[in-house]
């Protein structure tokens, strides 16, 4: 089993640097990482995943420094990243998915996706694994509900209880 997990708005609620870092002023949203807000039980669920060894990616649209920053700030418990200038093409588009898929996970297994934005289930979607809607970050709930998720989740405790559901398959 792998799971892959967008960043921002799924790990971690970054939304006070949204205009920030859509204007790709880096330097304005490191000094606001501090502001930033852990969703609860994300660090329980992650150290469950590394204790059961479960390869974990974090797949984000963000640049590597800015993505390094945020995990180092919180010990989000992750090392394997797919980031902005890894890959050409990016979410939805389903490149990020796939070099994550071919450099940290075993294809042939379980593998499941979480995010926050309709552009995380389409490119999971695409690569025909897992897809997870992950509401409570979301800014368009109801786009992402309507997605065709194979899953929905309203809270981090229902991405738990998801992923402790498939992880006593192994």
């Amino acid at each position: 089993m792998g799971v892959i997990f967008d960043l921002d708005n799924t790990l971690i609620n970054s939304s006070i640097a949204y205009q920030l870092r859509k204007k790709r002023l880096w330097e304005e949203v490191y000094k606001v990482i501090p502001n930033f807000l852990l969703y609860d039980d994300i660090l329980e669920i992650l150290n469950f995943l590394n204790n059961k060894n479960i390869e974990l990616v974090i797949v984000t649209s963000s640049p590597r420094s800015y993505c390094k920053k945020v995990i180092e700030y919180f010990n989000i418990p992750v090392n394997n990243l797919i980031c902005y200038h890894d890959t050409i093409n990016h979410k939805p588009n389903s490149e990020p998915i796939i070099k994550a898929i071919e450099k940290y996970l075993n294809s042939e297994k379980m593998i499941f996706s979480f995010g926050d934005d309709i552009k995380d289930i389409e490119a999971s979607k695409h690569e025909k694994i897992h897809s997870v809607a992950c509401l409570w970050g979301s800014t368009n709930q109801e786009i992402l509900k309507n997605s065709n998720a194979d899953f929905i989740c309203k809270t981090p405790q229902d991405m738990f209880s998801l992923l402790k559901k498939y992880v006593e398959f192994l």
